[in-house]
């Protein structure tokens, strides 16, 4: 049985984390299917945005998706990506652009298997509450950032990844 995983496009994204995690799942599963012998790919992975519209990225590139946000369904895997964030400034201009996607999180959030994002997706995670109470990590130079703005968040500053519930 295939698991679903959605990966999120959003504007001003980092293409990277998009494509990067398409691939990493198409690797996966190339080897899945060769050990297991089976047909069946082990990860189901599709590139949603919010309207089904192509996106455009940090760098300028647009990238086309196979849907919109209606595809997940309950027991899936989210991924969110990270943005080009350097510090409080950037932050302060990216949050209102992220309100709908914040919105949309919350409300499906309870229903997922599991939520994931790197670097400084993590502040769209902690906008839309989902790291309170938790451990997380995020960019280096945003440790401090995370710290001082969401306090109920157990920001694990010199950890590469941590896992939390089920984010």
């Amino acid at each position: 049985m295939s698991h679903s995983i959605h990966i999120i496009a959003a504007d001003g994204a980092m293409a990277a984390c998009m494509m990067g995690l398409m691939d990493h799942f198409r690797v996966a599963n190339l080897i899945a299917t060769r050990v297991n012998g089976t047909e069946e790919p082990l990860f189901n992975v599709q590139l949603l945005s919010e309207t089904g519209k192509p996106v455009r990225c940090a760098n300028g590139c647009v990238i086309e998706v196979a849907g919109d946000f209606s595809a997940v369904k309950a027991g899936d895997i989210l991924f969110t990506p990270a943005f080009m964030i350097s510090g409080r400034r950037d932050l302060k201009e990216a949050i209102p652009r992220w309100e709908s996607l914040i919105a949309w999180l919350k409300s499906v959030a309870p229903d997922m298997h599991m939520i994931t994002t790197a670097c400084s997706g993590s502040f769209v995670l902690a906008e839309a509450g989902l790291l309170n109470g938790k451990a997380a990590t995020t960019a280096w130079w945003l440790s401090d950032e995370m710290k001082r703005r969401y306090p109920a968040i157990n920001v694990q500053s010199d950890e590469v990844c941590v896992h939390s519930g089920n984010v």
